[in-house]
């Protein structure tokens, strides 16, 4: 299900996009038939540059098709009415978990997204407690001490490609707030969580020397690191994300166990790193094609003359660039597409 921009602010007066309940007389959405050989090829293009494939097939045959490519018939569905409906009225309809191509829950474990009803709030809640305002408050001097450190190394190169300095700059980042990265580590886990993301629209061969197998191998590396983070903050916490997940506790008094702040801390380094180096990359982008917008952008800055550290308060008096943001995560949305598993019928969109 491709990801859409925000629902219109009228939504509550149109009609529902879906309806829950058997439809036997509507047969899946058009299929999109592909030989036996370039299934499999589909299957890689689809999870590698889902845009791309489902823009192509959606000028071919509209806003809602069939491919089976990955497995088990797969409806693709696009709009923003569509998906709100799902993603709220008909989310008992469909199930985290097993939507998703098997790569992912083998090389990701018991994270959150793929967790569903109660297990899913909870976790959630538990995750949050290490994104707080207070929090925030306390991440944001390392986070600027990692960015001016990288912006001065950048200023030194006449050119460079943005999305790999991009990368390394938020790893840094959520290395150090997620696995309590120590001096030292950074390349060696940097490789290792590369090697584990590539495995997710690799072919799924357990054999040395594939992709996929190395994904299990850099997934190996990666646990391993934290079975020894995990173990030394539990014995001298610190202000950082790993620790407030270790201190946290839900409603009921739960909390994570050691193998669940293992695989929860790994699944938010995947989400705090890659989305947000997409992101920037794109707004640098975006940016360079529109000189007026830099300008305008730039402007606001010089006009808040910003000294001394950076603080929560002043990030909330940039309007404009929080807008210029917004929309190039619209434009370029970080996670283009998601998976469910349908649990029962329902009708979408006719």
């Amino acid at each position: 299900m491709q990801s859409s921009t925000t629902a219109r602010a009228e939504r509550n007066s149109r009609p529902a996009a879906g309806r829950i309940g058997p439809a036997p007389e509507q047969p899946l959405p058009p299929g999109v038939e592909l030989p036996g050989w370039q299934k499999q090829m589909a299957a890689l293009m689809f999870l590698r540059d889902s845009k791309a494939f489902v823009g192509q097939q959606v000028q071919r045959v509209g806003p809602m098709f069939t491919v089976r490519a990955l497995g088990s018939p797969t409806v693709v569905v696009t709009g923003h009415e569509n998906i709100e409906w799902l993603l709220t009225a008909g989310m008992e309809c469909v199930t985290w978990r097993d939507g998703w191509p098997p790569n992912v829950p083998e090389l990701m474990g018991n994270v959150l997204f793929l967790q569903d009803g109660e297990t899913h709030r909870m976790k959630r809640r538990l995750l949050l407690s290490a994104f707080t305002r207070k929090a925030m408050e306390g991440y944001l001097p390392r986070i600027e001490a990692y960015t001016v450190r990288h912006l001065e190394q950048w200023s030194g190169e006449r050119s460079f490609e943005w999305e790999p300095r991009i990368c390394r700059l938020t790893f840094e980042v959520a290395s150090d707030l997620m696995l309590g990265t120590e001096p030292g580590d950074g390349d060696h886990l940097a490789q290792a969580f590369a090697d584990l993301t590539a495995g997710f629209s690799a072919l799924p061969l357990k054999i040395p020397g594939t992709t996929y197998h190395r994904g299990f191998k850099g997934r190996r590396v990666l646990l391993e690191h934290l079975d020894k983070a995990v173990r030394r903050r539990m014995q001298n916490l610190t202000d950082d994300a790993l620790s407030r997940l270790i201190q946290g506790r839900d409603y009921d008094g739960n909390s994570l166990s050691f193998e669940e702040l293992k695989d929860q801390s790994l699944f938010l380094l995947l989400a705090g790193h890659d989305t947000t180096a997409s992101l920037m990359t794109s707004l640098v982008y975006r940016l360079g094609n529109h000189p007026e917008v830099f300008e305008k952008a730039r402007r606001e800055q010089l006009d808040l003359d910003i000294s001394g550290p950076l603080t929560m308060e002043q990030l909330k008096k940039m309007k404009y660039l929080d807008q210029v943001l917004k929309e190039t995560e619209r434009m370029h949305p970080p996670v283009p597409i998601g998976f469910r598993g349908a649990t029962q019928e329902f009708e979408l969109g006719g």
